[in-house]
């Protein structure tokens, strides 16, 4: 069993995970009791005749789980229920695109938002936030493209606010990677325009952001790798959402050698940032 991910399913706690089977892996669940002793069995939840690209699930404003995982390079839904029986399994996305699940979001009544990347063959990657209802049908209007810069756009990290998702991703449009933000609210309006904001860019690559939402101020807190050529620093900004202000950069670490992927956690009244250092 490999790439296990859990979260709070009402009273129990839905995990899922990868299954080496033949030909391909399998994505499987399991149920689990608050003291996590198993409730039932682990189930399958798709076909190893086919490949996967990858799965994340949360639980719903309804009470339903809802699932999402990239088979043969489509994505599929899945609605299930807080005791695991499955209430509809659809194709969400199906192009000639490599299209690949990045994170999935509730939505305020019931359904939920996608987020995922889409690779057409000879064209640069996009990124694409798509609505989808309790039925299993794609809402009028999505999915809504968040950049429609000429360069690639790379997923990196995203967080639910109270109005929306922030979605932080790395663009290549300047010849190097630099860190941009979207908010898309609930009604897939995009609050930083056609083509997003511009977090950090400079004359080398800006990357592997991590984004946490403050919601007592409205603020999203975006942590990013900034190079200078020789080496990588951890540097932050402060991006309040309600006028779109952003502040100068917030140097966390530019000790010698590199520092490299950070992570950033809102806990209730302080940021946590974590990162990996070669000091």
């Amino acid at each position: 069993q490999e790439t296990p991910k859990a979260i709070l399913a009402g009273n129990k706690i839905f995990l899922s995970f990868e299954v080496e089977e033949s030909p391909n892996k399998n994505l499987y669940f399991q149920l689990l009791n608050m003291d996590l002793s198993p409730y039932g069995s682990a189930t399958a939840l798709a076909d190893p005749a086919t490949s996967k690209q990858g799965f994340d699930m949360v639980y719903g404003n309804d009470g339903y789980i809802y699932y999402a995982y990239s088979e043969n390079y489509d994505i599929v839904v899945n609605k299930i229920s807080s005791s695991g029986v499955e209430q509809w399994s659809t194709p969400i996305v199906t192009n000639p695109a490599d299209d690949i699940i990045k994170s999935i979001y509730p939505s305020p009544g019931s359904g939920c938002f996608i987020i995922y990347e889409s690779d057409p063959a000879g064209e640069p990657s996009h990124i694409y936030v798509l609505a989808v209802d309790g039925n299993g049908q794609a809402i009028s209007g999505w999915p809504v493209s968040i950049s429609n810069s000429s360069g690639g756009q790379y997923y990196e990290s995203s967080v639910l606010t109270e109005y929306g998702i922030f979605i932080t991703f790395r663009d290549n449009s300047s010849g190097n990677y630099d860190v941009y933000g979207q908010y898309v609210v609930f009604n897939g309006n995009l609050i930083f325009g056609s083509s997003g904001q511009d977090i950090a860019s400079g004359s080398y690559s800006q990357q592997a952001s991590s984004v946490a939402y403050n919601q007592n101020i409205d603020e999203v807190f975006v942590c990013y790798e900034t190079s200078s050529g020789d080496e990588t620093d951890i540097h932050c900004k402060e991006i309040q959402l309600s006028n779109q202000s952003i502040s100068a950069p917030v140097i966390i670490s530019e000790n010698p050698f590199n520092q490299e992927n950070p992570y950033v956690y809102w806990s209730g009244g302080s940021y946590l940032i974590a990162w990996e250092d070669a000091r």
